[in-house]
């Protein structure tokens, strides 16, 4: 039998510049992305689709999972065996 490696994602919240380790499991969020100067490079945004990016500064890190949870991470992520 042929054992398969899980797909698994992990989701990585960031409101600033930082450092994440190159490793194909970790994909950076920018949270609060609306109220920010500026887009950080090589992340996905918490401010694409039906979203509270707005609200950051309430919800916090809360602002990536609901927004992305429905517009980033299922409509793509189907496969995924695990997203954290």
């Amino acid at each position: 039998m042929e054992k398969k490696e899980p797909k698994i994602k992990i989701y990585v919240s960031c409101h600033k510049e930082s450092y994440i380790p190159d490793n194909k499991l970790l994909y950076p969020i920018q949270v609060g992305t609306a109220l920010a100067e500026k887009k950080l490079q090589g992340m996905l945004y918490d401010n694409e689709g039906d979203n509270i990016s707005a609200k950051n500064k309430q919800y916090c890190e809360l602002t990536a999972q609901s927004c992305s949870l429905f517009t980033i991470m299922f409509p793509f992520d189907c496969g995924s065996s695990w997203i954290i």
